[in-house]
């Protein structure tokens, strides 16, 4: 009896301890693409957008940062507001003889619903009683997101047990700061790894942009999420007789003593049923099935084409701003906010200097602005165009052509903006009315990228890092295997985290990816090797730019020339990464040409683990270039970088005949020149014979 007491007791306090709240602090700038705001003009505005899972029930929310102002502005007409969802939460005077000050503002619970929230601050600002420039450089308000913190105290909700769950609410994309999961197996085969690739690719898609750190171990770990992935008996061990296994099946229940996460079941008799269970659940993505488990038997993926993954630009193909995520949109006032359509390219687009993509816009816009009201037209923060809205009665346009030089695209992530300045026409004294100023841009405008070949020079871990080219120039990691070198825990969770990463650059669950514990000799296709120095074959090591044998090859730069390219030191000498330093690095397979290496090492596994951890940071990512890329990680959170290219280059792609020739000719122009110069003497000269033989035939007559 004492021990059935006891024993409630546990339980009852794991539960209690489970759901106990918890207390986050989240600094601004993680969730802004910047780290300080300038609010400038008399009316500065700037938004961000605040995310609530749907599991969080939140008991108590305050926001905290730090601003400066301008020391001209006049205190009793300038204040400084902070809006949620453009209700006032709290507003201040901006003080000419304190400029610099801080804000504490608690946020009403019951604003935080599920979803995302806009905060906004936004200043009204004035140096002059009349008489006032509407954008003075004396009016400025910065607000220091470095210093600005979110405070949020919540418990979780239970778990409903329904798989439709899956999808927003467990794997949600608004968890902050990032999301945690864990996976079951029971053992670390190439099979076993593979299928929990596919399931930890399925939960890294639904995170979206989010991180999401993955662990594997034998059972399941408490505190977080967790996917078992085994036959009927390995489930069995976990949770009795509640579960039967007579095929594939998916099935979601609690963690034991613990109703706040999930444990998800990825089962069946074999390898195909249970893989046929991780591709369904890797695809769920709405409120079906409402039942705690499914049994599929069938499951059938769509077309699958080359260089189809997430915001990727077809050459060739005119696509409208509306299936480019702009619908028609109004910029009203002085100093409205640009608009920005962001896509992607190919990884290995050759992209040349003589073609133009076609940019052919629609809009109208008011009458009243001054004759130097323009709409900038910008590509990469780079300005490439600027429209004229001078007619003082306004005007509609249509088919407005802006040809764009491909040369100002880059492979990988490209914006394109609309940044509008609409002036009115009034004199400095004059009454203001900026109401009435509107520019709005048509959705049926259109954009058009030329064609182009696929051909590019590797290696470049810069474009591993934009949507993890090579392996996904097939979306789904066809062709591409990931060889764990040592299948222990820390680097079967670094493979994970891996495939996470580049499934979430790709938006694209990669089923087609293989996982291997065995040695690759005979893999012809794309290569990823994870896994601790001492682990990995020595023929992988010296086809390293850093080759870490015993003596081993390190490169130094001595110095950088005007093109960026590094002159070269090598050093031979014994030596190794040592503790705390991890490598990533690219180059050419070993095992076939062509081919790409991508290796993730480090003096010890538990050192692998947290290299991949580390390249889940958007400065690490962005860091990241050339061929080699040495990660000091024992400066968390910054982490120290050093990037460099010192390994031999190769080539990619399918350029085809023409494209093969039209290379060669736009990479040597000189040869272009000589066949151009061999072709009009042959033409000359063909032509002076005929002539000269018509001549002959008339004299002869």
């Amino acid at each position: 009896m004492l021990k059935k007491f006891l024993l409630a007791t546990l339980i009852v306090l794991a539960y209690a301890n489970a759901s106990s709240a918890e207390v986050i602090t989240v600094p601004l700038y993680k969730l802004a693409p910047v780290k300080a705001v300038d609010l400038k003009c008399i009316n500065g505005v700037y938004s961000l957008q605040i995310p609530v899972p749907e599991r969080w029930r939140i008991k108590r929310a305050t926001l905290g940062f730090d601003y400066v102002n301008s020391t001209n502005l006049i205190s009793e007409i300038s204040q400084l507001v902070v809006k949620l969802d453009n209700y006032p939460l709290a507003q201040r005077k901006l003080s000419a003889q304190f400029p610099e000050g801080n804000m504490s503002v608690d946020i009403p619970v019951s604003m935080l619903k599920s979803g995302y929230h806009t905060l906004t601050f936004q200043t009204a600002q004035h140096f002059s009683r009349e008489c006032e420039r509407p954008c003075s450089p004396d009016l400025w308000t910065t607000i220091n997101l470095d210093r600005a913190a979110l405070r949020v105290e919540y418990e979780l909700a239970p778990v409903p047990l329904k798989l439709s769950y899956i999808n927003n609410y467990i794997f949600d994309p608004k968890t902050f700061p990032y999301g945690e999961v864990n996976i079951v197996t029971a053992d670390n085969s190439s099979n076993t790894l593979t299928l929990a690739g596919i399931v930890a690719s399925g939960i890294a898609k639904r995170f979206d942009y989010k991180k999401v750190y993955f662990s594997m171990s034998r059972s399941p770990k408490a505190g977080m999420d967790n996917v078992l992935i085994g036959d009927g008996k390995f489930v069995e061990q976990h949770l009795g007789n509640n579960v039967r296994v007579s095929g594939p099946l998916l099935k979601i229940t609690h963690l034991k003593a613990d109703t706040t996460h999930a444990l998800i079941v990825v089962s069946g008799n074999n390898t195909d049923e249970i893989k046929l269970a991780a591709e369904t659940l890797a695809n769920i993505s709405h409120s079906f099935p409402g039942t705690d488990e499914a049994r599929p038997t069938e499951f059938k993926l769509p077309e699958i084409i080359p260089y189809s993954g997430r915001l990727v630009l077809s050459a060739d193909k005119k696509y409208d701003l509306k299936t480019l995520n702009l619908n028609t949109h109004t910029f009203e006032g002085i100093n409205p906010a640009p608009k920005d359509i962001t896509f992607r390219l190919p990884s290995d687009f050759l992209i040349k200097e003589n073609q133009y993509a076609d940019l052919v816009l629609n809009f109208v816009y008011s009458p009243g602005m001054r004759g130097d009201s323009v709409m900038t037209i910008m590509l990469n923060n780079r300005s490439v165009r600027a429209i004229h809205l001078n007619q003082a009665g306004g005007d509609n346009i249509e088919g407005y052509k802006i040809h764009i030089p491909t040369y100002l695209f880059k492979p990988g992530n490209n914006t394109l903006s609309f940044v509008p300045v609409l002036v009115p026409n009034v004199k400095e004294c004059d009454l203001l009315m900026s109401n009435n100023m509107f520019l709005t841009l048509f959705e049926n405008s259109t954009l058009y990228f030329p064609p182009m070949p696929h051909f590019v020079e590797l290696p470049a871990i810069e474009l591993f890092m934009l949507n993890a080219f090579p392996f996904t120039r097939w979306p789904d990691g066809y062709d591409t295997l990931v060889y764990v070198a040592k299948a222990d825990e820390y680097t079967v969770a670094s493979a994970m985290n891996v495939i996470g990463m580049m499934t979430q650059k790709n938006g694209f669950p990669l089923f087609g990816i293989k996982v291997s514990v065995e040695k690759p000799d005979s893999w012809k296709g794309e290569l990823i090797v994870i896994g601790d120095v001492m682990s990995i074959p020595d023929e992988l090591k010296a086809a390293a730019p850093l080759k870490l044998l015993n003596p081993g090859t390190v490169p130094y730069q001595v110095i950088r020339n005007w093109e960026g390219e590094a002159n070269l030191a090598y050093s031979k000498q014994a030596s190794g990464l040592g503790p705390g330093l991890g490598a990533l690095m690219e180059f050419e397979s070993p095992y076939k040409r062509g081919r790409t290496a991508l290796m993730f090492t480090a003096s010890n596994t538990g050192d692998v683990w947290a290299l991949t951890n580390a390249l889940l940071e958007a400065h690490v990512q962005a860091a990241s270039a050339g061929d080699m890329v040495l990660v000091d990680l024992t400066t968390q959170p910054e982490y120290r970088i050093s990037s460099l290219s010192a390994g031999g280059k190769y080539s990619t792609g399918k350029l085809g005949r023409l494209f093969f020739i039209d290379y060669y000719l736009y990479s040597y122009p000189l040869v272009y020149q000589i066949l151009i110069i061999v072709l009009i003497a042959s033409s000359g000269l063909a032509l002076f014979f005929y002539i000269r033989k018509v001549r002959r035939r008339r004299l002869n007559a």
